[in-house]
């Protein structure tokens, strides 16, 4: 505890006027000089063995002075040991610590409020110093009411006049609080004036409760070319449940091309799901998820193929599909006397054809391989030509080429459809896709357009966990 005493020093000044041969001036060098004579001699008698040869007990080097460094030490700790080594002490200085500590409790606080009789006493003084000086004003000319007033000069000759003011200092009550917060980290334990380690041995228990619910996608993404505008994943309100969406606008004239999505599934089997629908679907379109293919048609212009058409042995759909054929023919080499050929010698003609999407690895019922020389033509107008290696120009639709593989090309239609894919979905845990073809025939006449949409729906182990972590002694 603290103990403050305040002592409050009233300096008064009163105006005096007094006449004399010495000036103001004359005064004030007389003190400057004797005030620089004694600078020098002061100034010589300050330096390092000044304390220690005047007073009592002073030490240059005091052995206290190593906890201070540089106002950075730790003075709480060398505190108690002090005190507990003069417990059992009775040295001079451990009697005056142990005084200290047993005794400071027992002194009553001094406290000096504002209303304090002393505080009081001197303001009145102050406001009144007349009250202490008395009759010591009367031998002074009266103040004026500017507190600093100089007697009136005599009729005849002039005088000189020297003017004092009064100072006061008026006695004040100060108040300040300092607020300690005391901070207590919850995974320790304090003592005050004691130290030590503890070895703890701690573990921690962790139940978890898993149930399967839906779960948000760890990744998804979409990408779009040719006449798609829009590929998109959105995730709704629902855990787990996203909406996708594959489109072409609107009477696209005289184009084609391919969109897809992409996510990934906690789980299969386990109430996850995915739903297709194409709607505003004119002309030809074909949808696979992870190139099986699940749909291919043309709703109101030919045949629509979808679930059990499509078996899920062989992962086969393929945007744009390339192969090599020979479509040579049989040329003469020599003719008779009547113009007829009797020698003939074949003339192979390799060349790479590409078909718009490629749905099945084998020829299905129905249909028969074609070879694609059967659209080499002659005119005898214009001369012979050979098949167009873009094979939408040779046929549309559904066709098996020479390798057996089941081909779709672009065609042109008529009104819009709508189909909703009734396949068993072939998804994998992790990384599935969704791919979709749309086009029609190569003319700014033929116009069409294509959406697709439906639902994904993840699910997988949804868990909470709790833990709780025990520390004891070993």
């Amino acid at each position: 505890m603290l103990r403050c005493l305040w002592a409050t020093f009233v300096a008064v000044g009163v105006c005096t006027a007094a006449h004399g041969q010495t000036t103001a001036g004359q005064a004030a060098a007389q003190g400057k000089q004797t005030g620089t004579a004694a600078i020098q001699p002061t100034k010589q008698g300050i330096n390092t063995g000044s304390g220690q040869a005047n007073v009592p007990g002073y030490n240059n080097n005091a052995v206290e002075g190593q906890y201070f460094q540089g106002g950075n030490g730790n003075l709480a700790g060398p505190s108690t040991q002090r005190l507990t080594d003069c417990q059992s002490s009775t040295s001079p200085d451990c009697a005056a610590v142990n005084f200290l500590r047993n005794k400071s409790s027992a002194v009553n606080p001094i406290s000096i409020n504002s209303n304090d009789p002393l505080i009081q006493a001197n303001r009145d003084r102050t406001n009144d110093p007349g009250s202490v000086l008395g009759g010591m004003m009367t031998s002074f000319p009266p103040k004026s009411t500017s507190n600093c007033a100089a007697a009136a000069p005599g009729p005849a000759t002039p005088q000189q006049v020297i003017e004092v003011c009064a100072s006061y200092s008026m006695p004040a009550s100060n108040t300040c609080e300092r607020n300690w917060i005391l901070e207590v980290d919850r995974w320790w334990s304090y003592r005050c004036q004691s130290s030590g380690t503890v070895n703890l041995l701690c573990h921690t228990n962790t139940m978890a409760t898993c149930s399967i619910d839906g779960k948000a996608l760890s990744s998804y993404s979409a990408a779009k070319a040719g006449a798609f505008v829009s590929a998109a994943i959105t995730p709704t309100a629902t855990p787990g449940l996203y909406q996708y969406v594959l489109q072409v606008p609107v009477n696209n004239c005289g184009g084609d091309g391919s969109a897809s999505v992409s996510f990934s599934l906690d789980t299969v089997g386990q109430g996850g799901y995915i739903t297709m629908n194409m709607t505003s679907l004119d002309d030809a379109a074909a949808v696979a998820v992870n190139n099986y293919t699940v749909y291919a048609g043309y709703p109101n212009h030919g045949p629509s193929y979808d679930s059990g058409f499509f078996p899920q042995t062989a992962a086969a759909f393929q945007v744009g599909y390339s192969w090599s054929e020979d479509i040579g023919k049989d040329v003469c080499l020599a003719y008779d006397y009547n113009g007829y050929c009797y020698q003939w010698q074949y003339q192979p003609d390799v060349r790479t054809f590409t078909a718009n999407t490629k749905l099945l690895d084998f020829c299905p019922a129905g249909y028969a391989p074609i070879q694609m020389r059967s659209f080499n033509y002659c005119d005898s107008y214009l001369g012979c030509f050979t098949a167009n290696p873009y094979t939408p120009y040779n046929v549309t639709g559904f066709f098996c080429n020479s390798e057996g593989k089941f081909l779709m090309n672009r065609s042109e239609g008529k009104g819009n459809g709508s189909v909703t894919s009734s396949a068993t979905m072939p998804l994998l845990v992790g990384t599935n896709r969704i791919d979709a073809y749309w086009g029609t025939w190569m003319s700014s006449k033929a116009c069409g357009n294509l959406t697709v949409t439906g639902q994904i729906y993840n699910v997988g182990p949804v868990c909470n966990t709790t833990s709780q972590t025990i520390c004891e002694k070993p």
